[in-house]
């Protein structure tokens, strides 16, 4: 009887657990079927209904899709960002932003609206969280048996994202009946960075898992503008800032200044133009104006720099202030700057004064005069090259001889012949001037003269030599023994 008793109560019993068994596959399989499991979530603490949240695991691939995440606002300002118009000669520019574009929010990528300057400049903000995927129902891919698991698959309406999940087995009543799975989710929050979205994500033992809860990106933390380069009038400066949390650098262009010129005044000279100048210090562009009239010279008195000659002519010449000078030429002089009777210039020689008392005689020519005798003159003789109008061109024999008071002669350059004896024995005679005209200084013209020391000869060496110095061997100069022959050519 015991035994009877036994056997239906395991009997009762394990119709118990097969109807449990049913009704749980039975859940799967309504589950597989049409993909809701609505009840399920709901009693888990997902009232969108888990699954049907509409954001899956692939939507982590999409937070850092967007970039500008509300930094954008830095931006505005491109040209002069500190507002101190540095930028020398020109007014800072103001941005005047208007909405260009409003783009909606889809399952792939955040809303927000795009704003932008006439100058180029634009920024996104505005931005609305992406919104869930709008999925199909569950489609079995593999069913799952005792030794394999099974795969499900839905995808997006409106962008085909794919969703795949694990499908586990699980033993029925024999009538199809499971008992439900409830999902207990583990929440894990991932933080929003600088161009990420945050979220929480949240996973069931089973493996089920979705996403929710979004967070706007923060935004980058920047600091302050820091200068790279310089700008100046020939090249464009840049200056670029640093966010503090991500180490991401944004750059702008810092426009190019206007020339810096420094001013520099040139007076006038006597003959340049006086001006402003005015140089950039950076670049080095110049220019001019401000033209000043040159002033002129201005001369001082006439120097005689080169006085005039009588075979030369002069200079006068005055002097600027400048170092600029302008000359005159004189013309020749008129006047021979003589030392003693002779021009040191020309070499002319003053005309000597013909001694008087000297005694002519005619020549056997007929047109020309020899001195015959000295007559009455007396100390410095000096011949005349002509007397009547004719050329004196010989001293005739012993013409001056033996006269005590007789100290120098000049014979002039029209005597060719000096006769014997005409200058023997002069016993005070010191000087005698011979023209290179000479031909002949017959024997003893010279002889006994024994104060004549200066025998000046008016012509070359080789004139000399050439000179007929008479018949005697004892030489033009016997018996005048201090006699020196001097050559003034």
């Amino acid at each position: 009887m015991k035994r009877k008793i036994l056997t239906v109560l395991f009997s009762v019993l394990a119709a118990v657990c097969l109807l449990f068994a049913f009704v749980a596959c039975d859940g799967i399989a309504y589950s597989d079927h049409n993909g809701n499991n609505t009840g399920n979530n709901e009693a888990n603490g997902n009232p969108s209904g888990g699954e049907n949240t509409g954001i899956g695991d692939e939507d982590k691939d999409d937070e850092g899709s967007e970039e500008n995440n509300g930094e954008d606002e830095d931006n505005k300002d491109q040209n002069d960002p500190d507002g101190n118009g540095d930028d020398v000669g020109e007014p800072p520019h103001v941005h005047e932003y208007s909405v260009q574009e409003v783009v909606a929010a889809t399952c792939q990528g955040r809303g927000y609206t795009l704003y932008a300057c006439a100058c180029g400049d634009d920024y996104r903000a505005d931005f609305v969280v992406k919104k869930s995927h709008e999925y199909s129902a569950w489609e079995i891919i593999q069913a799952a048996t005792e030794n394999q698991t099974g795969l499900k698959r839905r995808a997006c309406k409106n962008c085909g994202a794919e969703d795949e999940r694990t499908v586990y087995y699980a033993p029925g009543d024999g009538n199809g009946n499971v008992p439900p799975h409830v999902h207990s989710y583990t929440a894990k929050t991932f933080a929003p960075t600088c161009t990420s979205d945050g979220y929480t994500e949240y996973v069931c033992e089973c493996g089920d898992n979705y996403t929710a809860d979004y967070v706007n990106p923060k935004g980058h933390s920047y600091g302050q503008w820091q200068v790279v380069v310089v700008a100046n009038c020939v090249q464009e400066g840049s200056e670029k800032r640093v966010c503090a949390d991500c180490g991401a650098e944004e750059t702008k262009t810092v426009p190019l200044k206007v020339h810096n010129y420094a001013e520099k005044i040139v007076a006038p000279t006597c003959i340049a133009q006086g001006y402003t100048e005015y140089t950039c210090g950076f670049c080095g562009d110049h220019y001019k104006t401000d033209y000043v009239n040159a002033n002129g010279h201005s001369y001082g008195d006439w120097k005689i720099t080169l006085a005039p000659t009588c075979t030369k002519t002069g200079m006068k010449t005055r002097f600027c202030a400048c170092g600029s000078s302008e000359g005159v030429a004189l013309p020749v002089s008129a006047n021979h700057n003589f030392d003693g009777d002779s021009c040191k210039d020309c070499g002319y020689v003053k005309p000597l004064e013909a001694s008087n008392g000297l005694e002519f005689e005619l020549n056997e020519d007929g047109v020309s005069y020899s001195v015959k005798s000295c007559g009455t003159a007396t100390g410095n003789i000096v011949i005349p090259a002509t007397y009547n109008g004719k050329p004196v061109t010989k001293i005739g024999t012993s013409a001056f001889a033996n006269r005590d008071n007789i100290t120098s002669v000049i014979v002039p350059s029209s005597v060719t012949y000096i006769g014997t004896r005409a200058f023997m024995n002069c016993a005070n005679l010191k000087s005698i001037t011979l023209p290179s005209s000479l031909k002949t200084l017959d024997t003893g013209a010279l002889w006994f003269n024994p104060n004549l020391t200066e025998v000046i000869f008016k012509g070359t060496v080789s004139q000399w030599k050439a000179v007929n110095k008479g018949s005697s061997t004892n030489g033009w100069n016997y018996d005048s023994p201090n006699a020196v022959i001097k050559f003034v050519p």
